[in-house]
């Protein structure tokens, strides 16, 4: 397989070192072969690692492009391994040096990974407690018109109470974006308007029109077109987030624990931190 592939894209690293090139031998059962150079097979799990090792890189790369081009790049790689092998690059210090760094970033992975994994049923607990106490939340809908002086909004009031349509007089008189939509301005919870506005709609009841409002952007008359109580998201909305927050917040307490029970020594302290402490 040729790898001219990379000159399409100079800015992408060839040489991404801690990726683990499996050999026949211990290729994992169900992993699949992608392709093989020089009898070396290249896996589905060796792409994977490879995608999350270079996905800073990856993101500037079109979608449909990732796949093969980390293949190739796998490929390369595998020719490097075995050109590095052949010069005897196992026997050196520096090489010494690195696999045990790498070693010693595997064994973190793994039990980092383990360690703060959030099953299905730890976070729809979280999110059951969460709604369990969870404060009921009203939302508004509400329709405005908006002016500029009091007496144009008196005035608009009169011709509501003698009958004219609100949604029709908002779009004739209105100032404001929401003129288009007959002033409809959607559900809205508590606080989520200026205070003046909002605290007129809260005090309102279903389909009653309000007196004229002033906030910084003008005069209002404003019709309140519902009330309800807030829905919850879904637990399948929220249930990713959930597994975020849940494996940070034991990645906290995992490494808390461990410091509290390790010996710690830095020897290599700056004459600042020294003074610090």
């Amino acid at each position: 397989m040729k790898s001219g592939a990379y000159l399409k894209y100079p800015g992408f690293v060839l040489v991404a070192a801690g990726l683990v090139l499996t050999g026949p031998a211990a290729i994992a059962a169900g992993d699949k072969v992608l392709a093989r150079v020089d009898g070396v097979e290249i896996t589905q799990s060796a792409l994977e690692f490879a995608n999350d090792e270079l996905k800073g890189q990856l993101d500037k790369i079109p979608q449909d492009q990732r796949r093969s081009l980390v293949i190739k790049y796998l490929v390369d790689r595998a020719l490097l391994v075995e050109a590095a092998k052949k010069a005897g690059t196992d026997k050196t210090a520096g090489f010494a040096k690195r696999l045990a760094y790498y070693r010693d970033r595997a064994y973190r992975d793994v039990y980092f990974e383990n360690a703060t994994r959030v099953s299905d049923a730890q976070a729809r607990a979280f999110y059951d407690e969460q709604i369990k106490q969870r404060k009921p939340q009203t939302e508004m809908r509400a329709r405005h018109i908006l002016v500029k002086t009091e007496d144009e909004a008196k005035a608009i009031i009169k011709q509501i109470e003698g009958g004219a349509d609100f949604a029709e007089l908002a779009k004739k008189k209105s100032t404001g974006p929401s003129s288009v939509r007959g002033g409809d301005l959607g559900y809205f919870g508590e606080g989520q308007m200026v205070p003046a506005f909002s605290a007129a709609v809260t005090a309102m009841k279903k389909g009653e029109v309000s007196k004229p409002v002033k906030t910084r952007f003008g005069w209002h008359v404003i019709k309140l077109e519902d009330k309800r109580e807030k829905s919850p998201p879904a637990y399948e909305e929220v249930a990713a987030e959930i597994k975020k927050l849940l494996r940070r917040k034991k990645a906290g307490e995992l490494i808390v624990s461990l410091r509290e029970k390790a010996k710690i020594e830095i020897m290599d302290k700056k004459k600042d931190e020294k003074k610090a402490n």
